[in-house]
């Protein structure tokens, strides 16, 4: 009798035990079979993508270009311990005296790329190259933290070395921006990427040609300067499909 009572509350908790194993063998299986059958599913939900306008297709693009970035992200950052990927890559980057521009001007320095850099703050060359080096140990000193990353030396201010910097840029005045662009272009200067970065939020000006301040900036001059740099054949034309963001 009482082997019978000590037994009774057992037999609950031993079903519960079989139903969770029962549901993770079926999750295990099932994760499996997806990692056979992704490669073929996502080429075929792309190609989808491709072709269709309509919302579902849209945000099912979305979504594979969101888990296609992520996935280049991190094949980048275990590359950047490898030695260089960016070597030979020019980019062209607007606003990279400071904020997320600097960020992102550190990022490339320490992939190896040769920076253009158009900007507006009144500084020399040296500073700048030094701040972007301060930028890149910043990443590097953040990056050190995760388990299983590597350690790399600091970069030097006497390492970022191929920048040409360009002070006086202004993205709210149409006669700056035709003067970089022609400048580049007299140069024979040819990037292969552009990160339009710069931008501004003014509640108030108004810029050379008469327009509100952050509409001139982030989307008219923005705009017109890309479009410079493409008609001069600094900037390549017609991006890639299947590089499309």
């Amino acid at each position: 009798m009482l082997q019978e009572r000590y037994r009774r509350p057992l037999k609950p908790i031993r079903a519960a035990r079989a139903r969770t194993w029962n549901v993770a063998t079926f999750v295990a299986l099932l994760a499996i079979a997806f990692a056979l059958c992704a490669t073929p599913l996502l080429g075929a939900l792309e190609a989808w993508t491709l072709k269709g306008t309509r919302t579902p297709a849209l945000l099912a693009r979305a979504v594979l270009v969101r888990h296609r970035n992520a996935e280049r992200m991190r094949a980048y950052a275990t590359s950047l311990h490898a030695g260089a990927p960016l070597a030979g890559v020019r980019v062209l980057l607007t606003g990279a005296t400071s904020g997320l521009g600097l960020g992102i001007a550190g990022q490339l320095a320490l992939g190896g790329a040769s920076l253009v850099l158009p900007y507006r703050r009144p500084i020399g060359l040296p500073e700048l190259r030094e701040s972007i080096a301060a930028s890149a140990n910043d990443a590097l000193r953040l990056r050190t933290r995760h388990p299983g990353s590597q350690p790399r030396p600091p970069l030097l201010a006497d390492e970022v070395d191929d920048v040409l910097g360009l002070p006086g840029f202004d993205l709210a005045s149409f006669s700056s921006i035709e003067r970089t662009a022609d400048q580049l272009a007299r140069a024979g200067v040819r990037v292969s990427a552009l990160v339009d970065n710069a931008g501004v939020v003014s509640l108030s000006g108004s810029s050379e040609q008469g327009f509100e301040s952050t509409f001139a900036v982030n989307f008219l001059g923005t705009l017109y300067f890309t479009l410079l740099l493409k008609q001069s054949g600094v900037l390549p034309r017609g991006p890639r499909r299947n590089d499309w963001v």
